[in-house]
């Protein structure tokens, strides 16, 4: 059985961060469309807000079911489930990657604290030498 899941159930039943359909849509700057001649065949290239692209394509076995609309959504469906795919990636390389840098992050800050330090007892021991 294969029942397309709704956002509302997505939004009820997940408590994690996840890519929504509002956040994919929000990256797809521009869309085109192209049926090559004499076939049933139509390509949908995403262009995404950072330039990457993305193709997805539909075909028709028999010309005579053909139809252009439902190809195209066909098509644009195929080349934002990469999409999704490719920010569900992102989000989860996130994930990964956060606890590093906040491990980073504290390293950091004890550095500088260790060079305040060093810098206060250069400054007392020249002091002391004058």
């Amino acid at each position: 059985m294969k029942d397309n899941v709704t956002e509302q159930e997505l939004k009820a039943h997940c408590i994690a961060p996840r890519v929504t359909a509002e956040q994919l849509d929000s990256k797809i700057a521009e869309i085109y469309f192209h049926q090559f001649p004499g076939t049933t065949t139509i390509a949908c290239l995403l262009v995404l807000e950072n330039g990457f692209t993305t193709v997805g394509y539909s075909a028709c076995a028999y010309a005579e079911n053909f139809s252009r609309e439902i190809g195209e959504k066909l098509a644009f469906n195929m080349a934002r489930d990469k999409v999704w795919a490719l920010e569900g990636y992102l989000l989860k390389e996130h994930q990964y990657r956060s606890p590093i840098e906040e491990v980073l992050d504290e390293v950091v800050e004890e550095i500088a604290e260790a060079g305040d330090k060093v810098e206060s007892w250069w400054g007392n021991l020249v002091k002391q030498i004058k």
